[in-house]
């Protein structure tokens, strides 16, 4: 894949906020990408053991329904 052509796939993608934002994607995915968008601002924290809980506590979460 060329630089070029990703740059075009990265454009056509939706991002965790857009997709956390958009009330005519169903709850579950828009709470997904939230809890995506926090992990992901852990690690870029190096935060990582708060970053594992969070996806921890959110797996955990999803077993239950």
């Amino acid at each position: 894949m060329t630089k070029k052509e990703f740059s075009e796939l990265f454009a056509q993608e939706k991002t965790l906020n857009e997709i956390a934002g958009n009330t005519s994607i169903p709850y579950k995915e828009r709470d997904l990408a939230r809890i995506l968008q926090l992990s992901t601002l852990l690690l870029v924290r190096k935060d990582f053991d708060s970053a594992k809980r969070i996806l921890e506590i959110y797996v955990e979460e999803v077993g239950r329904i």
